[in-house]
């Protein structure tokens, strides 16, 4: 959801709405496109989610990369067309990996020096091949694509967390919160703004609510917290572009980096009702949080009772854009995803599966993840992955596309 005059905005929209026609799209097939009066070009992919086609993958057993290992590996981004970067939260280190060689390295240092870090928040790749490691609360140092440190910004945005830079590794995105001021309970706005390295100069992109919260006992006192399986933003930013949605409903927005909305992408599925089973499966996870993660942890979550819980699930939780522009949607897993975003695709319980749009919006195919792989990005047909072995030590691993999907 949105606030009030995003929705206002959102209706004049959908009622003003001009059809122009249908264009071509990458693979020849007449692309639904219809672009209202404010111009923004509507992609709708009217095809039965039973008649979507799965894309083949085949998993690389040639590759392997080993030397380090890796707890929990937040992100891992490819860096050239044999080399990557991953960021390991557990040990807040950032290592290149090399698939010819398959070993990796650590680059930076502890401390605050220049390309030294206390703690690390997320690591970004602009500029296709530079490195941007974010370091807790507002540093952002920028590493060539052989690990060694150019340059370093201190930015306020950063307090509240990065979350994309630009692809000339000029500007970054933040994101801010303050209380809704139009009468929506318990919900903040999200506000997406990007900042400029060399200044203090923001400007907004675009705004969200965020999750709904409830009350509950949270350690022998009432607090508000998320709601679990309730809808939440969900976006991606990619060469100065942020893929904004709610989870909801099947449907994408597209704004570039003047904050103007130039694409909205539609699909066609049914959200999911929430049953005994998602019930049970949370509780059961929940019951073994204190053996898996540490003592106390059970009671950080708790029990689905005491929440008014929604009748659907949301339609998606995670979205990732390709380097050639491919829009990746994740439905929405089994379990709560709060319980993998927070300790890892090890929890989950079966296959992910991914929705995967050309870069003009065009739906072309799904893409079904083997279970316990975290799919992180994907180039030219190369998925890039971490998977956890029973020991819960973490590996990258490489999948290959079907030929003609890249």
């Amino acid at each position: 959801m949105v606030d009030n005059r995003r929705v206002v905005k959102t209706l004049f929209v959908i009622l003003s709405e001009i059809v122009l026609g249908c264009n071509k799209s990458e693979s020849g097939l007449a692309l639904p496109l219809v672009r209202d009066s404010l111009g923004v070009s509507i992609v709708s992919n009217p095809m039965r989610e039973s008649k979507v086609p799965t894309i083949g993958i085949t998993f690389d057993s040639s590759i392997t990369i080993d030397g380090v290992e890796l707890l929990r590996a937040k992100s891992a981004r490819w860096l050239g067309p044999r080399t990557g970067v991953v960021f390991d939260q557990a040990s807040s280190e950032v290592f290149l990996f090399d698939l010819p060689t398959g070993r990796m390295r650590r680059i930076g240092d502890q401390g605050d020096g220049p390309g030294e870090f206390r703690v690390i928040g997320n690591v970004y790749v602009c500029g296709r091949d530079s490195i941007a490691v974010y370091g807790l609360p507002t540093r952002l140092a920028l590493f060539d694509s052989a690990g060694r440190f150019v340059r370093e910004h201190q930015m306020a945005l950063l307090k509240r967390g990065l979350h994309g830079v630009t692809l000339d590794c000029s500007a970054v995105l933040g994101v801010e919160t303050r209380r809704s001021a139009n009468g929506v309970r318990d919900r903040d706005i999200l506000v997406f703004a990007l900042g400029i390295m060399q200044g203090n100069g923001t400007s907004v992109v675009a705004e969200a609510l965020s999750p709904a919260r409830g009350t509950v006992l949270f350690h022998g006192r009432s607090v508000r917290l998320p709601i679990p399986f309730s809808a939440f933003p969900v976006w991606a930013f990619r060469d100065s572009l942020l893929y904004l949605g709610n989870g909801d409903t099947p449907e994408v927005r597209v704004y570039n980096q003047a904050g103007i909305l130039i694409r909205i992408i539609r699909w066609e599925t049914k959200p999911m009702p929430l049953t005994q089973a998602d019930h049970d499966s949370y509780e059961r996870i929940r019951s073994e949080l204190d053996e898996r993660v540490g003592k106390g942890t059970k009671e950080d979550f708790p029990p689905l009772r005491e929440f008014d819980l929604p009748t659907l699930k949301p339609v998606y939780n995670e979205f990732l854009v390709t380097e050639e522009g491919q829009l990746w949607v994740q439905e929405y897993p089994r379990i709560w995803e709060g319980f993998i975003r927070l300790f890892g695709n090890s929890l989950s319980e079966g296959a992910s599966r991914w929705w995967v749009f050309s870069a003009s919006g065009m739906l072309v195919g799904r893409v079904v993840i083997p279970k316990g792989v975290m799919v992180t990005d994907v180039r030219k047909g190369m998925i890039l992955g971490v998977w956890s072995d029973s020991s819960d030590i973490q590996h990258i691993r490489l999948l290959k596309l079907a030929e003609g999907v890249r």
